[in-house]
């Protein structure tokens, strides 16, 4: 198994659904939330809506999206023995772990220089929940992970990333808790009968994010799949399991990694379970932009102007604005997936090419501000 110095500890295996064993298995889709009514289990993932299985609301909320959420679901395909793609930045053996920042020395060059996730950038995952927003090459419905603008560093867009990670639940199963962990069938919390997801600190996660990201040095996120390097910092749960200490939003982000120490039960598909949801839904090439604009026709007037250096001048006493619009335009740019210029990228003739000289541009909607 993969080791961390210091001591043994678990390697990249799976914890299994509900009382399965854990083990060495690949990841399996999301079946939907039915469960059986005539059985004590209910449902496999978690006991709740017990005896329900036929109402609308559970029938309706299974979706292509939910099945395979993103590609992180490869993170459990092995690579070599007890060693499998790396999709988090918290693994159990920590940095002793292959794939930060190389394959790791049983994975041959030319690949030992990239980090594991931007295996994920191969793949693209359409957003088609609450409809089918997506088009082929287009971002549309997705979050923008660089939520501060450059060079206006004052100016920040983090709603999208709260949206993002709101719902997100993350699985930390605690070491000390081997003799029961999988023997939990009720839905009731308690200090005795804990559950193990925690809610996302959405404030602490930001605050890692644009300390690491946008601090001093920072280069912002140049692909989507460095997701997979932010730590989702877990806050303290129903059951009154704690999240990292600190008493600030970073000093928690900074103490989430230490958090993970006596949380060896988890599973390699459990700790990229949260990545493997956001993933689908973020990005760093944003396709649609609303540009707000104040244009004025502006007139010189030649009295008292003798040299050009006099017309170099705006002079705000007797010059006039003749007129003026406000107003503001949603544009989007776009690839038409027919456009015949669009070159066959498998072929080894265009491998050094890409995608950016084929986009157009579209104005979708178009305001005047009236004074």
């Amino acid at each position: 198994m993969t080791g961390r110095s210091g001591g043994d500890v678990a390697g990249d295996w799976n914890t299994g659904s509900g009382n399965t064993y854990d083990g060495a298995f690949i990841n399996k889709g999301d079946e939907g939330y039915v469960n059986s009514t005539g059985s004590i289990y209910s449902n496999i993932y978690f006991p709740a809506n017990r005896g329900n299985a036929s109402n609308e609301s559970v029938l309706a909320s299974f979706s292509p999206i939910r099945q395979i959420p993103s590609p992180v679901l490869f993170g459990s395909l092995p690579l070599a023995p007890w060693r499998t793609l790396l999709f988090c930045p918290n693994p159990a053996a920590r940095s002793d772990h292959p794939g930060f920042g190389g394959g790791g020395p049983d994975i041959p060059p030319p690949y030992i220089s990239a980090p594991d996730h931007l295996f994920l950038d191969q793949f693209w995952m359409p957003v088609v929940e609450p409809y089918a927003i997506s088009e082929p090459c287009s971002t549309n419905g997705k979050t923008n992970l660089n939520f501060q603008l450059a060079p206006f560093t004052h100016i920040e867009r983090a709603t999208g990333i709260y949206a993002a990670l709101k719902a997100m639940k993350i699985p930390a199963l605690p070491t000390a808790r081997s003799g029961d962990y999988k023997m939990q069938f009720s839905s009731d919390e308690s200090a005795a009968n804990p559950s193990w997801r925690h809610d996302i600190d959405v404030e602490a996660t930001v605050a890692g994010m644009k300390d690491r990201r946008f601090g001093t040095g920072g280069q912002g996120f140049r692909s989507a799949s460095e997701i997979c390097t932010v730590f989702l910092v877990p806050k303290t749960n129903a059951s009154g399991v704690g999240g990292p200490a600190g008493g600030t939003p970073l000093q928690r982000y900074n103490n989430t990694s230490a958090w993970w120490d006596d949380k060896l039960l988890t599973g390699d598909n459990l700790r990229e379970s949260p990545y493997g949801q956001i993933y689908p839904r973020v990005t760093t090439k944003s396709n649609t932009y609303t540009v707000h604009y104040r244009v004025q026709a502006l007139k010189q007037v030649p009295a008292g102007r003798r040299t050009a250096a006099d017309w170099d001048k705006w002079d705000e006493s007797k010059d006039k604005v003749v007129s003026e619009f406000r107003g503001s335009s949603t544009i989007e740019r776009y690839v038409d997936p027919k456009d015949p210029d669009i070159p066959d990228f498998t072929l080894p003739a265009n491998y050094n090419k890409n995608l950016a000289p084929y986009y157009q541009w579209r104005t979708l909607e178009q305001k005047r501000f009236v004074p």
